[in-house]
């Protein structure tokens, strides 16, 4: 059984993993956190492993019990009480398995991962809290590279605006804003230059 823990702090989230033989923490930067994700659903090989060997080995004492050549000879209780007790563990086994398949979200960007469990504690807590992560997100995205300095050429200017775009920080239509507004800036800011060995 995983238990995951998530805290947002300033820069990122910490996330940390505790199973019963494992404990790790690591930082997932707001940088790495995407706003796309991937759904998958997983479960344990183990039971899957244990459900089918189960299911496998108990063929051969159920075709035993019902081929027609036991009409022949009588089923006695004991028979028939193994069988059931087969039937009854390979059925938990499957049952495990299908129960234990856990739901994931996984935002990937540059590793670290940001992966999230996708039902648990619900799937409405899971996107609240990934839509808090995402205010927090696009605030620390917007402050660290939406805002520039007089003196910085333009072309930062315009790398750093597409990166927010890119990001889904600012809107298709902000960002022309923002492009526009700073390229008329930068060609005010140009010296002018009159005819060739003049300036004005």
């Amino acid at each position: 059984m995983q238990r995951r823990t998530y805290k947002v702090d300033a820069t990122g989230i910490t996330v940390v993993v505790k199973d019963l033989v494992k404990f790790q923490r690591y930082h997932v930067p707001f940088e790495h956190v995407s706003v796309k994700f991937e759904e998958r659903k997983m479960a344990s090989a183990k039971l899957l492993a244990a459900a089918s060997i189960l299911s496998v080995t108990a063929f051969v004492p159920f075709s035993m019990l019902l081929s027609p050549t036991a009409a022949y000879h009588q089923i006695d209780a004991g028979e028939v009480l193994v069988s059931l007790f087969w039937a009854a563990l390979i059925a938990a086994c499957w049952l495990g398995f299908f129960k234990s398949r856990a739901a994931w979200r996984i935002h990937a960007g540059a590793r670290p991962n940001l992966i999230l469990f996708g039902n648990k504690p619900s799937a409405e807590a899971v996107e609240a809290f990934f839509q808090k992560v995402i205010q927090a997100r696009n605030a620390y995205l917007r402050s660290r590279y939406g805002e520039f300095l007089p003196a910085e050429p333009v072309t930062e200017k315009l790398r750093r605006l597409n990166l927010l775009r890119a990001e889904e920080v600012i809107s298709a239509e902000e960002y022309q804003l923002l492009r526009r507004t700073h390229v008329e800036q930068a060609n005010a800011l140009a010296p002018r230059q009159g005819p060739i060995g003049f300036s004005a």
